[in-house]
């Protein structure tokens, strides 16, 4: 037998399009946070575990969801509940915001340890750097974008005075965006999308006059932006040079919150407290996935922050990760804190 290299996430990505075409299980996993005013997480991990029946989560937690047969699974529930984004991280780390405590928790998968890192205000999105050692947090009442470092925990702020911050996420060539200028608890009238200084923090271009702006994705096939616009429940497409922005998918995603891109043509998006709808951009239609209560957010799925195609060591499979952290909240974890307020 004749042997050949495959790029494991071309290989992960056929098996995704060969099970959504065969009706086989697709899994996916959710943050429930009721005590926040955003709801929830949802990250893609694979396409080819899933776990029983459930759902309800009350407390806020982690969830799987089977959008082939509509299951729902309890995870695990972070600590103080209220979940609100979520990413993955080198050395088997998930990265959460705990909007409602002001911090960010950073769990290690295939063991106990869970460290809370404090000061800050109301920190909703998260976005994984390209080192791949620190995370943007956007700090929604302090108006700011606040940097962690992964390996010491320390807090250092890089920029501020943007209004609320909601979504953040870097393009394929390194550029930093966020959607700003939210105001109160919710995304205003003044909302923009910005390109901002990954060093200064300094606003480098923005395209404003929207209200309503939230979550915001890089889509590596058009190599564009991609924005949920409540206003008009759907969807903005903005360049990369914010020259401008085309709506799609106009009253067809009631409340859009969080959305990311697949990488394969299909931009996914969590309507709060909903469902999770599949925008298909070349046949520019919208479909209604599982019925999920609670939802808001999705983790990349693909990229910076994105599940890693082939698991990292301490778990056969990203389905281990969501056992363990179970496990860990039930009163067997460790847990360091950080800096907290």
């Amino acid at each position: 037998m004749s042997r050949c290299a495959m790029n494991p996430k071309v290989l992960v990505a056929s098996l995704r399009r060969f099970l959504r075409a065969s009706g086989l299980a697709i899994s996916w996993l959710v943050v429930m946070g009721v005590q926040s005013p955003l709801w929830a997480d949802i990250l893609d991990v694979t396409n080819l575990f899933a776990l029983g029946p459930g759902g309800g989560c009350p407390a806020g937690c982690l969830e799987e969801v089977n959008t082939s047969t509509n299951a729902i699974t309890t995870i695990f529930a972070p600590p103080g509940g209220g979940p609100d984004s979520l990413i993955f991280a080198p050395g088997n780390k998930i990265v959460y915001t705990l909007v409602n405590q002001g911090e960010i928790g950073i769990f290690t998968r295939g063991t106990s340890m869970n460290t809370l890192v404090g000061g800050f205000g109301q920190p909703r999105d998260l976005a994984l750097e390209p080192s791949q050692t620190s995370v943007l947090v956007g700090d929604f009442t302090a108006g700011s974008i606040k940097r962690v470092d992964l390996g010491t925990f320390v807090v250092s702020t890089l920029g501020s005075g943007y209004g609320g911050v909601d979504g953040i996420t870097y393009d394929n060539s390194g550029l930093l965006f966020a959607v700003i200028g939210g105001t109160s608890s919710a995304e205003g009238s003044g909302t923009r999308v910005a390109q901002i200084d990954p060093i200064t923090g300094a606003v480098l271009n923005s395209i404003s006059g929207f209200t309503g702006l939230d979550g915001i994705t890089f889509d590596p096939v058009t190599g564009a932006l991609w924005v949920s616009d409540r206003t008009f429940s759907g969807l903005r497409k903005f360049p990369t040079n914010l020259a401008g922005s085309t709506l799609f998918a106009a009253g067809l995603i009631p409340v859009p919150d969080g959305l990311e891109s697949n990488g394969a043509g299909n931009i996914f998006v969590a309507s709060q407290g909903n469902r999770i709808f599949e925008y298909n951009i070349t046949g520019n239609t919208t479909t209604g996935l599982t019925v999920v209560t609670g939802l808001d957010d999705l983790a990349p799925l693909v990229g910076l922050g994105a599940p890693p195609a082939v698991p990292e060591p301490f778990g056969s499979d990203l389905l281990g990760v969501g056992i363990l952290a179970f496990l860990g909240y039930g009163g067997v974890r460790t847990s360091t804190r950080k800096g907290r307020r």
